[in-house]
């Protein structure tokens, strides 16, 4: 079953570039990850980044969270220098053709 991760950074006005920056080496390494069905981010009207991101089961999702680049960029690097994060797990609602 596919887990989605929706996840919601409201950016200090000082760092958006360096946290896109750091972003994108997070992008770039999560999506060759094993079990990584796609990675999107978004930057919204009022500069917060919004990120997507499949996963192909909760597992998956787990041993994400315990990679060097989880830790050390996301955390690590971007972390420090947001307002806020706000991160949900998401389930399909449906199984079947409506998932």
């Amino acid at each position: 079953m596919t887990v989605t991760t929706l996840a919601h950074y409201e950016v200090d006005a000082e760092s958006p570039q360096g946290v896109l920056d750091a972003l994108l080496v997070a992008a770039r390494l999560t999506r060759v990850e094993v079990g990584n069905l796609y990675f999107h981010a978004y930057v919204t009207d009022n500069h917060s980044i919004v990120l997507i991101e499949g996963r192909d089961s909760q597992a998956s999702l787990e041993e994400h969270r315990r990679t060097d680049h989880f830790k050390d960029v996301i955390l690590g690097e971007i972390a420090p220098r947001l307002i806020s994060r706000a991160v949900e797990t998401l389930h399909p609602a449906f199984e079947g053709e409506f998932s």
